[in-house]
């Protein structure tokens, strides 16, 4: 689950937790802020060194585990003992996505892929995401998720990526 203005919708929750219910399916939530109830939620996602550093201070409040790569957290030096936290690492690496058991090497530091990336690992063959509407066609961060939709789809062509959610990325809805 994304961010994105599209959560906003009290009937997209709604049809984001009977979604869970039927399939029972494992929700990861990119960062920290969600506008889905927290029961919902199975998993925090963060590999965004800037969005660590921002939403740190509310980890020990969380009531669910996060997974990031621990090397970016132990940059800020605080003890995190209220709150599970699952390490698992990420290179980054110009037009590579692939993932290994113990990290991933993506070609930039968007949670989106470190979350696929875990999925991937996690053996699932179905992904569907909501809140992943987009950005402008110009915008930078729109160029970066395209790049690496584009990267997954080449490198694990049987993965199904599939938008519950209106999206203006390349992704089948």
């Amino acid at each position: 689950v994304g961010q994105g203005a599209s959560l906003k919708n009290k009937n997209i929750i709604n049809k984001i937790k009977n979604f869970k219910l039927k399939n029972k399916c494992l929700i990861l939530n990119l960062n920290i802020n969600s506008p889905l109830p927290d029961e919902l939620i199975d998993y925090y996602i963060s590999s965004n060194e800037t969005r660590i550093m921002v939403d740190q201070q509310k980890y020990n409040d969380l009531k669910k585990p996060i997974i990031l790569p621990i090397i970016k957290l132990k940059k800020i030096k605080k003890k995190y003992n209220k709150i599970k936290i699952y390490d698992y690492g990420i290179r980054l690496e110009d037009n590579i996505f692939k993932c290994y058991s113990t990290y991933s090497v993506m070609p930039n530091n968007l949670s989106f892929g470190y979350a696929i990336s875990l999925a991937i690992i996690g053996k699932a063959k179905d992904i569907y995401l909501a809140g992943f509407d987009g950005y402008g066609k110009n915008h930078i961060l729109q160029k970066e998720m395209i790049k690496t939709i584009n990267l997954i789809i080449k490198n694990y062509p049987k993965l199904k990526l599939t938008s519950i959610t209106s999206t203006t990325y390349p992704i089948k809805r």
